[in-house]
């Protein structure tokens, strides 16, 4: 069953442009479709305003990747922080068992946050 069908939609004329990714590499990020303009069959100057509109949106969404990526590292550096100032501080009360144990803990927290992992475990013998 295709779309039309299934969406109860008739589409009779439509535009449709890519939104590409804006460092030139071609990558597709989606798709922009203009379905049945109401006053007639789309113009060129209709195109031309779809075109500058996927490519405001290729920006835009790059620009979300940007931030999404720059928040990930800003919190892998505060777990990293974290995880060095742990170690600095229990490297002092090395021979305390539970002093240990909470470094252990704290390396176990810290770690996947770290380097983007679901889960670290350590053994100890």
């Amino acid at each position: 069953m295709g779309v039309d069908v299934s969406c109860h939609l008739v589409s009779d004329v439509w535009v449709c442009m890519g939104v590409h990714h804006i460092t030139g590499s071609g990558d597709v990020f989606g798709v922009l479709q203009i379905i049945n303009k109401a006053d007639g069959p789309f113009t060129l100057a209709d195109e031309e305003v779809c075109a500058l509109i996927t490519k405001q949106a290729g920006v835009c969404l790059r620009n979300a990747q940007v931030h999404k990526a720059q928040v990930m590292a800003q919190r892998r550096m505060r777990h990293l922080t974290d995880l060095v100032k742990a170690i600095q501080g229990g490297g002092t009360q090395i021979g305390n068992s539970t002093a240990v144990n909470n470094l252990v803990f704290t390396i176990q927290a810290k770690a996947p946050a770290i380097v983007s992992a679901d889960r670290c475990v350590g053994c100890s013998s």
